[in-house]
């Protein structure tokens, strides 16, 4: 692997770019002619890419585009240079497998293969919560026995009551935030549950406060560095990455692309998504990965069809070419509570399923209040889950089962205008939809879920009952 020291030289020395557009339009650009070179093309037929040679192409253009573009560092605005036999040794480095978490909460959390029907491992959390809220959700979602991972909240505001000013507020808020999770794993029954800190601040000295075996992160949880999109990395998460590595904790990183803007369309924009994975784990140094590619600048079309392909196309080419663990993250166009999350939440668990990812289940993508995440939503797909590899669904039979059932329920999402779009995709928060006594889904919101099971049964997908 390249050391982190020439990492940090080629931060200071490589070429300046002064304008940050130059670079966003110089790695779309090289993207538009690597995906014509090799031949990637998005079908609109398909959402679950079953087309293993595209995919190997599709992540040998991303090599060259690294080779070839490098990655921005935002801080110094110098680009980072790779040769292709750096990029090429530092992947084959990577681990297949991480144990996470403490005694019998631990998690073996290993590189799933296409169609290969391992078991899927689950990771929630990922969002906004109010501080009367976040303790109670946090437990409900612990108590879910399906989950293997718990990713942490941001606050919705400050913890204290004043306003979220500068780094010490920051660096309180991570403790604040870290010590609510351990305290509801713990009255969850599973205090050696593994946490992934989802930071409130990118400030290293918030992020670092993080590390205390006691009430924070332990050596067996990880720290979330997320890179800006596209090609982008920030100085400061460089810091924050040797640090937890110095520490012994594990490094995820949440990778996007942003579908029409820079990173252009489908075609290109899987190219960059891919190159944005690699590109994390010669810098950051990540031990497994979050992914977000594909979404789209209208955040409120969800699971909108080129989205769906680009998240496909990411994660068969990485479940393909390199041994890693892998999450596709599931964020929605629609609220907790509305009909519409069901439908876009199972949808993006059959593509994950069988295309070789585990799952991590977020708040919308484009969340416009707090608390928007509920344990039953971890239940539903848990369940999906399940059923795809109990069955043994194959990623042709999966794309139909998506393309003739689940598009046509979820249709009306992205087809509706954007200035109607809001009562359509509007739900409930979490405090809305429980019993914060009994933790336990009230009567209509179970109401909801059971209307949305037998609908899937009826798509022909085999659940449990």
């Amino acid at each position: 692997m390249i050391n982190l020291f020439d990492i940090l030289d080629r931060s200071y020395s490589g070429e300046k770019i002064e304008d940050e557009k130059q670079w966003d339009l110089r790695v779309w650009k090289k993207a538009v002619d690597l995906a014509k070179k090799y031949g990637i093309k998005y079908d609109p037929k398909v959402t679950v890419v079953c087309d293993d040679a595209m995919a190997d192409r599709c992540f040998e253009a991303a090599i060259q585009l690294l080779a070839q573009v490098g990655v921005f560092n935002a801080g110094t605005k110098r680009v980072i240079r790779f040769e292709e036999e750096e990029i090429r040794k530092g992947l084959s480095q990577l681990r297949d497998h991480i144990i996470m978490g403490d005694g019998r909460d631990r998690v073996i959390l290993s590189r799933r293969r296409i169609e290969a029907f391992d078991p899927v491992k689950f990771m929630a959390g990922h969002l906004a919560c109010t501080d009367s809220v976040a303790s109670k959700l946090y437990q409900a979602m612990a108590e879910v026995q399906s989950l293997d991972v718990i990713e942490g909240f941001n606050f919705y505001g400050d913890h204290t009551g004043r306003q979220m000013e500068g780094m010490v507020h920051e660096t309180l808020g991570t403790k604040a935030i870290l010590s609510t999770i351990r305290n509801s794993i713990t009255r969850a029954g599973r205090p050696g549950m593994p946490i992934l800190y989802y930071p409130v601040s990118p400030h290293p000295a918030a992020m670092i406060a993080a590390f205390d075996p006691e009430h924070g992160l332990r050596k067996t949880d990880a720290m979330e560095i997320t890179p800006l999109p596209e090609l982008k990395i920030e100085s400061n998460l460089l810091a924050v990455a040797a640090a937890t590595s110095e520490y012994g904790a594990f490094i995820c990183s949440d990778d996007t692309s942003i579908l029409h803007g820079f990173g252009g369309g489908p075609d290109e924009n899987s190219i960059i998504g891919i190159a944005q994975s690699l590109q994390t784990y010669l810098t950051y140094r990540v031990d497994f990965k979050f992914l977000a590619q594909g979404i789209a600048v209208d955040a409120t079309t969800g699971v909108w069809p080129g989205s769906g392909w680009v998240r496909s196309m990411t994660v068969v080419s990485l479940s393909r070419n390199i041994g890693s663990p892998i999450f596709s993250a599931f964020g929605t166009a629609a609220e907790p509570g509305n009909e519409y999350r069901w439908f876009e939440l199972a949808l993006r668990t059959v593509s994950a399923s069988v295309c070789g990812a585990h799952i991590a289940v977020c708040r919308p993508t484009r969340p416009m209040r707090p608390n928007l995440l509920t344990p039953l939503e971890i239940e539903w797909c848990s369940e999906i889950a399940r059923a795809v590899v109990r069955s043994k669904i194959s990623r042709e039979e999966a794309n139909r089962l998506i393309m003739e059932k689940f598009a046509p329920r979820v249709k009306p999402v992205y087809v509706t205008p954007a200035k109607d779009r809001a009562t359509l995709l509007s739900g409930k928060p979490f405090e809305e939809l429980y019993d914060l006594n009994t933790l336990k889904p009230k009567k209509e919101y179970l109401a909801g879920y059971h209307a949305a099971r037998k609908e899937i049964a009826d798509f022909g997908l085999k659940l449990e009952w």
